[in-house]
């Protein structure tokens, strides 16, 4: 959306007449601070949290204005918790999930199942003479090794073909959503991050049953039908998003480079080396390990009842079994500064990136503010210098978090040269006028500006049930505690000038700079 200045007393209005049921009501004399904290009281107060004895944790607002219910399932599950051998299987899980269950997508699962099972076993035969032509080709084996393994190949190819074609007459293809579409969905989805995995979707209020019935059984039931088509999905879709796309290819490769063994150097999709020989075994194994009810939130957003809604919950997820959860260790990272260049086809692009605190403490609220403030507006600092005075860069922006506020993370900064223009030129101008900043600080006024932007900005996302359920069940998963939320909004008032310049002094200095630039194929 765009940014514009607004005064916290227009967006404030706005907020409570749209968003807030028994909110109190605005005066003239009220000052900006005490309405942001009357606003935020007013939230904590219309969500309830219980946990079950399971471990699952509950959120639930009610919010009368329409008669629907945002439904959000977040499971600490993500790229960080894969191994080298298993890097994407997070990923691929998520697209497994939406397979069903032996009571959804089969039309008899009974009989269906002796075809997932022999299909299973035929396709860790393949990959396994897959594995052993590639170690022959290597080692330059005799031509009639490499013929016999590459008849083998053939043979399994066509009998794991075979089976996945005969379980067709049982297979329901995306029964759940034709459920969900029948009930009235909107915006059934999912998405898997280095720290998460989400399902989402949007019912009408008098259809909660229908989603706590299909998720409660997908948590526990998930059969992973069809796990080898999908896994040939999976090849494609890093083929289109990350291979074919030079900007993501070169931020990969700068993420390992900067991580390396981490937990977040992993690419989250997986290489192409490691998704083609992903298997069923470490599906099966990552979702028995990490789908468990006591590392799950869920969160209800909408026209509910509590009392109603609590018991409701209680009776399709009290039965989950908790697990015994891998140890997580607060895994920090702090390496010297990298610098990379790939030379790949497509346009030219940087990154220049610093290494910050994870979580979501003060400094990294300095830092996001900052960030706003260098390069998150027509008006910001980077692009009045670099693009409009000195004209060495097209397009310029900057981001925090990334690739994942578990651990140690990257305050980034992204630009695209200007025609005739070199990468040496954007280092140059852009470390020039961090130099300046860290020297003489920023102003008030940009701090304002970024500030209203960032309350306005979460104000307005209030207006949409499935953005504060996404936002609730994501500071409750990985910080323990939804309330962070609403204190990062309300430590936005307390911020000042000299506090961002002495943390961006702290972290965002040339020593600490690692960068990564896109080289064309044709300028090798």
């Amino acid at each position: 959306m765009p940014h514009t200045t607004v005064t916290y007393r227009r967006i404030l209005s706005i907020a409570f007449l749209t968003c807030f049921a028994g909110a109190a009501s605005l005066t003239a004399q009220e000052k900006p601070q005490e309405i942001l904290g009357s606003t935020l009281g007013g939230l904590k107060r219309d969500i309830k949290k219980i946990t079950l004895p399971n471990g699952l944790r509950i959120l639930m607002v009610q919010r009368p204005f329409s008669p629907t219910v945002a439904a959000y399932i977040k499971y600490k599950a993500g790229g960080a918790d894969e191994t080298d051998e298993s890097a994407g299987i997070a990923h691929m899980l998520e697209h497994m999930l939406f397979k069903g269950t032996p009571t959804v997508g089969t039309l008899d699962y009974e009989r269906e199942r002796k075809y997932i099972e022999q299909s299973n076993a035929w396709a860790a035969r393949l990959d396994a003479a897959r594995r052993k032509l590639e170690r022959l080709q290597k080692s330059k084996a005799d031509p009639g090794s490499i013929g016999a393994t590459e008849q083998e190949i053939k043979l399994y190819r066509k009998r794991l073909f075979s089976l996945q074609q005969a379980s067709r007459k049982y297979i329901i293809a995306d029964e759940d959503s034709a459920i969900y579409a029948l009930s009235g969905e909107r915006g059934y989805n999912a998405y898997t991050t280095k720290d998460l995995t989400n399902y989402q979707i949007e019912l009408p209020a008098n259809r909660l049953e229908v989603w706590a019935r299909l998720e409660s059984d997908r948590m526990q039931n998930s059969v992973l039908r069809d796990f080898y088509v999908e896994r040939e999905v999976v090849r494609e879709e890093r083929r289109l998003r990350v291979d074919n796309v030079a900007q993501g290819f070169l931020l990969e490769s700068f993420i390992n480079k900067i991580y390396e063994s981490h937990p977040y150097g992993r690419s989250l999709i997986g290489s192409m080396e490691v998704i083609q020989y992903l298997s069923y075994e470490q599906a099966k194994q990552f979702y028995d390990t990490y789908y468990a009810p006591n590392n799950t939130v869920i969160t209800l957003v909408g026209d509910i009842d509590f009392v109603k809604t609590e018991a409701l919950m209680k009776k399709y997820f009290s039965d989950l079994k908790p697990k015994t959860l891998p140890a997580r260790l607060d895994i920090e990272r702090d390496s010297l500064p990298i610098d990379i260049e790939v030379k790949k086809d497509g346009s030219p692009v940087m990154f220049l990136a610093w290494l910050k605190p994870s979580g979501i403490g003060r400094e990294s609220l300095d830092l996001e503010l900052f960030s706003s403030i260098l390069a998150g507006r027509s008006d910001s600092r980077l692009f009045r210098r670099l693009v409009l005075k000195d004209r060495v860069a097209a397009e310029v922006g900057a981001f925090t978090g990334y690739p994942g506020e578990r651990y140690t993370n990257l305050f980034t900064i992204q630009a695209v040269p200007a025609p005739g223009k070199t990468y040496d030129d954007i280092q140059k101008s852009l470390q020039d006028e961090l130099k300046l900043i860290l020297d003489k600080g920023i102003t008030q006024d940009e701090l304002d500006r970024v500030r209203n932007s960032q309350i306005a900005d979460f104000l307005y996302g209030l207006r949409s049930n499935a953005e504060y359920a996404d936002s609730l069940s994501y500071y409750e998963l990985l910080f323990d505690d939804y309330g962070a939320l609403f204190q990062k909004i309300a430590d936005l008032q307390s911020i000042t000038p000299a506090e961002i310049q002495a943390t961006a002094r702290k972290y965002i200095t040339p020593d600490r700079m690692s960068s990564a630039r896109l080289v064309p194929e044709k300028q090798k």
